[in-house]
């Protein structure tokens, strides 16, 4: 988490939805400070507990189409496992987070929640701004305390070897589960 005291917003950063290329932008631009999970001393990043004081101000939370969050994922679990996709398919990796959401709930593996359940503890009213990765230079040069057109220092040039386009009807079904509320939250079909 973000939070900028002078530009009064909280970044909430939703893993695998370009956080740390975000987080870079608020704090080079907008005087954003690090925000340290409080639930939990073992973890280094994604707070889940605005401070007091900023309660009030305005929320950005970054999305991504879940199908390429999913794949995204998948990726990284395959890689921190070092595992093969011949040895845990998609699929099964599908059902195995799908299986284990409150387990992740409870013992803090949160990069695998969805974006949704992720989300749950905070407030998602009126002034929280959803910026969707696949749009987010246009939506961050909108936001109300952006005076001046600004370019997000990309961290992971390679967001297109995870794009979705050639999952599986089996793998899409087990997205549409787990992910079934992030559509809506991210604005996406």
């Amino acid at each position: 988490m973000i939070i900028s005291d002078e530009f009064e917003f909280v970044y909430i950063d939703v893993p695998k939805t370009g956080s740390i290329s975000f987080e870079r932008l608020f704090k080079e631009h907008f005087s954003g400070k690090v925000v340290p999970p409080t639930h939990d001393k073992n973890l280094s990043k994604h707070c889940r507990e605005i401070p007091k004081h900023a309660n009030n101000y305005k929320k950005i939370v970054s999305v991504r189409n879940p199908y390429d969050r999913a794949m995204s994922l998948y990726i990284y679990h395959l890689h921190a496992a070092k595992i093969s996709q011949e040895e845990y398919s998609f699929v099964n990796f599908l059902d195995e987070i799908i299986e284990n959401q409150s387990k992740y709930e409870k013992e803090n593996y949160l990069m695998y929640l969805s974006m949704y359940q992720y989300l749950s503890p905070f407030d998602m009213s009126a002034s929280t701004y959803i910026v969707q990765l696949e749009n987010a230079r246009e939506q961050i040069n909108r936001l109300p305390f952006v005076s001046r057109p600004v370019e997000i220092p990309w961290r992971n040039k390679g967001l297109e070897s995870t794009k979705s386009e050639s999952i599986s009807d089996d793998a899409i079904a087990r997205i549409n589960i787990w992910a079934v509320n992030d559509f809506e939250l991210g604005g996406y079909q």
